[in-house]
């Protein structure tokens, strides 16, 4: 059942993106009955939650602490080469940043939020990697954000 739900809603995105999946539409593509889905989700920002949730985190993939223990600019780049490559083939990521970007609510808001929150300790150490260098940049704030000290959710 779980598999056919979120089967559904993943073809749903895909062709039409976040801003314009239902919770009918979900339904009908995985042909069942809106119980069995009120039954998992109390409803659609319940269910986007817990689907981001499974592409929202695309950069774990690519992200790896280096076997030799090397923290050096070139394992930066290719993190940073990685992302952009990991993003480019991942259209469910698009669309949850697209819908993101477009939408102004409290789900796209918290899904960003979260991410951003798990984002920061690999900002940190590209700052700190590059603080000596000529390239200009966006300074990196010393403390913890100040409007999220613990994640959403």
């Amino acid at each position: 059942m779980e598999k056919s739900i979120l089967g559904a809603a993943t073809a749903l995105i895909q062709k039409d993106g976040f801003s314009h999946l239902t919770t009918t539409g979900i339904m009908q593509k995985a042909e069942i009955e809106p119980v069995q889905f009120y039954r998992r989700y109390k409803d659609l920002d319940a269910f986007i939650d817990e689907y981001v949730k499974t592409f929202d985190y695309w950069f774990s993939d690519v992200v790896k602490v280096p076997v030799s223990g090397e923290n050096n600019q070139t394992y930066y780049e290719d993190i940073l080469c990685n992302l952009f490559d990991s993003l480019w083939d991942n259209k469910i990521m698009q669309e949850l940043l697209r819908w993101e970007i477009a939408t102004d609510n409290e789900t796209s808001r918290r899904t960003a939020q979260l991410r951003e929150f798990h984002t920061l300790p690999l900002c940190k150490k590209f700052a700190d990697l590059f603080s000596d260098s000529d390239t200009e940049g966006i300074p990196f704030p010393t403390g913890e954000p100040t409007a999220m000290k613990t994640p959403p959710g």
